[in-house]
This record gives C-alpha cells, sequence and structure tokens, in this order.
C-alpha cells in the first residue's frame, strides 16, 4: 500500500509545482463590467460581467479593494451623511465611465468579491475620498 501512495503523492506534489506563479497568484482573470446595475454604497456596486456564465456573472456585488467608506445604515447621523456623500461620488464616476474594468480579483475575508476597479483605463481609488483609504495601514 506504502508503495502505492508514497509515489501517487510524489505525482500530485509535482503537479501543483507545474502550476505557474500567475495560477496560483491571479486565480481570476481580469473583466470589463457589461452593466453597471446599482451603486450600493461608496465602496460598492453591483453588474454584470457578460464573459462569464449567468450564474458567475450576472447581479453580482463588487466591493473596491483599498478602501472603506462609512455605512449608510450608521446610528451616527453625521457618518450616514457621509456615507451618501460617498455613495454618491462613486455613483457619478462609475455611471459616467465609458469602460469598467475589474483586475486583480479576489476575495476579502468575508469572501466577498473585492478587486482594483479601473474607469476608462484609470485607477478608481485616487478619484475617491482619500479619507477612506486603507492601503498602508
Amino acid at each position: 500500500m506504502k508503495r502505492v501512495l508514497l509515489p501517487l503523492f510524489g505525482i500530485l506534489l509535482l503537479a501543483g509545482c507545474a502550476a505557474g506563479p500567475q495560477t496560483r497568484n491571479k486565480p481570476y482573470p481580469d473583466v470589463k463590467v457589461s452593466r453597471l446595475l446599482k451603486v450600493i454604497d461608496g465602496d460598492t456596486f453591483r453588474c454584470d460581467i457578460d464573459e462569464h456564465s449567468a450564474i458567475a456573472g450576472k447581479n453580482i456585488s463588487i466591493r473596491l479593494r483599498g478602501i472603506n467608506t462609512p455605512e449608510l445604515r450608521s446610528r451616527n447621523k453625521e457618518e450616514r451623511r457621509s456615507a451618501q456623500l460617498e455613495k454618491q461620488r462613486l455613483s457619478d464616476l462609475l455611471h459616467n465611465a465609458r469602460v469598467i474594468e475589474l483586475r486583480n480579483i479576489g476575495r476579502d475575508k468575508y469572501f466577498r468579491i473585492d478587486a482594483d476597479v479601473y474607469i476608462d483605463g484609470e485607477p478608481l481609488l485616487p478619484k475617491l475620498n482619500r479619507q477612506y483609504l486603507t492601503r498602508g495601514k
């Protein structure tokens, strides 16, 4: 039994190593958004991606990587006001974009889809309120 399992384990180990670094570090390809459906808040929106099947690419929620805006459902009135402003800012930028791209797609610690978002070839993050950026913190 050991004579069979040991070589089999070795083959499986080598097969896993044969996958290039691109496969392990970038499991999802970059995509273009086909339709912007709804801006949920200042760091999340819903869209369709026709490149994917209906089960994976219709009405999907995308969270912008690198920013965390105030919550619309906060008990704090000032925070809710700020949240509404950030939602409007994101909405204006996305609705005025000709092309919305999702790059470096992954999952965050809550298993939500998150991505670096580009509009018309430029990163979206620098166009948002720097106060809420999370990179480098």
